[in-house]
């Protein structure tokens, strides 16, 4: 177990975790299923108690109907046999009489001047009349062809009736229909002749053959089946669709729950679920009982459809269909507090379950924490602690203790190897201080590479003091040689000096100690031969001595003028060289300030390209006012146009009030008042016009302002447009000075570092001027002392033969 990664521990702790709730999981979830499947089984058992219900109310729903319908018909029915008997009776008690009583037989008895009785049908009419009063209730006898005119076939429905009953006069036919927004039921009976004195009216009245049950007309009866034409019409359409859908979904359902199978969830039967048979003795009991009741429910259901509606066995039918639909519900109820009781005990389990799976998951999750927190952030810690100390500079610390072979074991050891590698490095830093730069350390990666980097510059660096001694010893070396070569020299200028021009030069070389070592032996070698030659050339010396004291003396002048003007070179060199100096200086400061004015003028430059980007903007608002004021001109000469109109109907209207003054004068008395409306309308021309004038003045103010507006706007634009053409320009002449302050930039730099050079060369010129200067000075002082030597020169040539002799020359070449 040490030897495992701290990664591969906490994976398998993880497994462990993930495994338990994963199994958790999918216990949960299979407890869910079947708690799903419980509460599925209970909406099903608990429909059925719906369904119970819903099939004894769809088949009582459907009888009821059935029989408001059949008992308005048998009522109808009912009504026309009392009509029939009635009328019967009416024409063998009544007509018959009265006609044996010679009194009339009229259709409108009332309006008769003497006394009538009414016919069959007009009694009939005159009875239904009274039996109407205060119902929306009517009944009336009507024909194709009746004997009152006014009782014709009205409606379609009247003709249908007719056709139906001509064919079927023992039938009843019915029709529901909407009127004035109610729902009416029509039913029509066939009027037929019952008596021989109905059937002899009729022949005298219609001039054709009767008999008695040929049928005279037709019965009309008008009753108000529903004030709510939508409930009356649900009503009518009562069937028993809704039964057979309930009557099915209950059957498959009870069947599944019996055997085991396939129930469905929906009414529709849409959707279908699997379920096993229901457990529990219980159970099975209670579904027998509710099929069983199911079954005698149906059979009920069977009876009422096939039973006469209204009949005994009808109602008989109907009264055990609610007793049974009764029963059902109650016997479903407890099916459903079964099953409940069973689903109770499940959830229960799982309730467990649950808590079971979430008391392990809590104990894995402790183990984990216990073991993270003292197997990885503790030693993690206690690191993190001694890390703390180590980044303080204390790197006398004590190792850790490696316990196993994970991250945190790797850890400890890099801890450790991180302290024996910071303690090298600090020993290693004590040797190199203290100039031990040989000994080897152990030491890797960036930290060895800047080490070894380090000591391999102070190694070199004690090579080059080592060199810079050795070129000092040469440097001595050199010192001490060019010493013996210049003692060498000292001592043939010396013996020279005395006379001995024997001796030579031994110091030659192409280096300038050598060079004038070679001088020197060439300069005392001629000086020998010279010397033989003075001997040879002093007579003509001493000859030749007073021309050379003339034109010594005349040397003096010309070295005297030359050193005064020497001296004029060197004090204008000195000019020069300060000059120069102010010169750089200037340079220097013209190349800043040629820098300075190009930038100056790059944002010049970006200033006037704003600012013609400002002008452009101004001429084009400056267009805009100037369209505006052009507009505002055109519509001011539209108000004077107005204003014309208005002038026009004002002298009209003066014109018009005129006329009217003179017809209210002409009217006299009645036209007075007239008149003076007359006249205030015409005052109120009189200040329209004095109105109108004053506007129109107004107006072509407006319109002069409006004109010097437009102009000065012109102007003005004409400005903006030289100003934005100067910009361009300025713009332009900007860029090209741009371009010049570049150049005289570079050139200002390029100057500054020629009267930098030039100073230099100044100042050597004035070096050497000086040096110049004071040779002149020197040959100045040497021709004068040689001018007031050669008066001397004579005598001195007699004693030059004499000193000539005294030096010691080789005479050999």
């Amino acid at each position: 177990m040490k030897n495992y990664s701290i990664k591969q521990k906490t994976i398998g702790i993880f497994l462990v975790l993930i495994l338990v709730v994963v199994g958790a999981g999918l216990f949960i979830i299979h407890s869910l299923g079947k708690a799903k499947e419980d509460a599925d089984i209970t909406n099903a058992l608990g429909r059925l108690r719906m369904l119970s219900q819903s099939m004894g109310k769809s088949a009582l729903g459907s009888a009821m109907a059935k029989s408001r319908k059949k008992t308005i018909e048998q009522n109808v029915v009912s009504l026309n046999r009392y009509i029939t008997k009635m009328r019967a009776v009416y024409t063998r008690d009544v007509i018959v009489p009265a006609k044996r009583s010679k009194i009339d037989v009229s259709m409108d008895p009332a309006n008769e001047p003497h006394p009538a009785v009414p016919f069959p049908a007009t009694f009939t009419r005159m009875v239904n009349a009274k039996f109407g009063e205060g119902h929306i209730f009517g009944i009336d006898i009507i024909n194709e062809d009746p004997v009152n005119p006014e009782k014709v076939l009205k409606t379609g429905l009247d003709k249908d009736a007719y056709s139906f009953l001509k064919n079927s006069p023992d039938k009843v036919f019915s029709k529901v229909y909407e009127e004035d927004g109610k729902l009416f039921m029509g039913l029509y009976t066939a009027d037929r002749a019952t008596v021989n004195a109905c059937v002899a009216c009729h022949i005298a009245l219609k001039g054709k053959q009767f008999k008695i049950g040929d049928m005279l007309g037709i019965r009309s009866f008008k009753l108000l089946y529903s004030d709510d034409v939508g409930l009356g019409r649900s009503e009518l359409k009562a069937s028993m669709d809704e039964f057979k859908q309930s009557r099915n979904v209950f059957n498959k359902t009870i069947v599944a729950m019996k055997n085991g199978g396939e129930y469905p969830l929906n009414l529709a039967m849409t959707m279908h679920k699997t379920v096993a048979p229901l457990p529990g003795e219980a159970a099975q009991n209670k579904l027998n009982q509710v099929d069983k009741k199911f079954k005698e429910l149906v059979r009920n259901v069977d009876n009422l459809m096939g039973s006469e509606v209204n009949s005994l066995p009808y109602r008989k039918a109907q009264q055990k269909i609610l007793v049974n639909s009764n029963q059902l519900r109650t016997f479903s109820n407890d099916l459903v507090e079964i099953f409940t009781n069973h689903a109770a005990q499940n959830q229960q389990s799982i309730q467990v379950s649950v808590i079971f799976a979430i008391i392990l998951t809590i104990i894995i999750v402790g183990v984990a924490y216990y073991y993270l927190a003292t197997f990885v952030v503790q030693p993690i810690g206690g690191i993190s602690k001694k890390l703390g100390e180590v980044s303080k500079g204390n790197f006398v610390q004590d190792k850790l203790t490696v316990t196993s072979g994970d991250e945190i074991g790797e850890l400890s050891k890099t801890y450790n190897t991180m302290l024996d590698t910071m303690n090298d490095i600090v020993n290693q830093a004590e040797d190199i201080a203290a100039g031990n730069l040989d000994k080897e350390y152990e030491l890797k990666g960036d930290l060895a590479h800047a080490f070894g980097k380090m000591v391999q510059e102070l190694k070199d660096k004690h090579k080059a003091d080592a060199k810079f001694k050795e070129l000092a010893l040469e440097r001595d070396r050199h010192s001490q040689d060019l010493q013996k070569k210049v003692d060498n020299m000292l001592q043939v200028v010396s013996a020279a000096a005395k006379g001995d021009l024997t001796r030579k030069v031994a110091v030659t070389g192409k280096d300038a100690i050598g060079q004038m070592g070679n001088g020197l032996l060439i300069f005392f070698k001629k000086l020998s031969e010279s010397m033989a030659a003075i001997s040879q050339t002093a007579n003509a010396l001493a000859r030749s001595s007073k021309e050379i004291s003339s034109a010594v003396q005349d040397q003096a002048n010309v070295a005297s003028e030359q050193s005064s003007s020497v001296t004029e070179i060197s004090s204008t060199v000195e000019e020069l060289a300060a000059s120069s100096t102010m010169v750089a200086e200037n340079a220097n400061s013209v190349a800043e300030i040629s820098k300075n004015a190009l930038n100056e003028s790059e944002r010049g430059m970006q200033a006037i390209d704003a600012l013609k980007a400002k002008i452009d903007g101004i001429s084009e608002d400056n267009d805009a006012s100037i369209k505006e004021i052009v507009d505002l001109g055109k519509k001011s000469n539209e108000i004077g146009k107005v204003m014309e109109i208005i002038n026009n109907i004002a002298d009209q209207t003066k014109l018009i009030a005129f006329n009217a003054a003179i017809e209210a004068s002409s009217a006299g008395e009645a036209g007075k008042r007239f008149g003076v409306v007359a006249v205030e309308i015409r005052r109120l021309a009189d200040n329209v016009m004095e109105s109108t004038g004053e506007i129109q003045s107004k107006i072509d103010e407006i319109q002069q302002a409006i004109n010097r507006l437009v102009i000065n706007s012109e102007k003005g634009s004409k400005r903006i447009q030289e100003g934005t053409d100067l910009a361009g320009q300025t713009f332009s002449e900007l860029e090209r000075l741009v371009a010049g302050a570049k150049s005289a930039s570079d050139a200002a730099s390029q100057i500054s570092l020629s009267t930098q050079q030039q100073k230099t060369a100044t100042n050597q010129v004035l070096a050497a001027l000086k040096e110049i200067v004071s040779g002149t000075k020197q040959s100045s002082s040497a021709i004068t002392q040689t001018s007031s030597v050669t008066a001397k020169l004579s005598d001195m040539s007699n004693e030059l033969r004499a000193m000539v002799n005294k030096f010691k020359i080789n005479t050999q070449g």
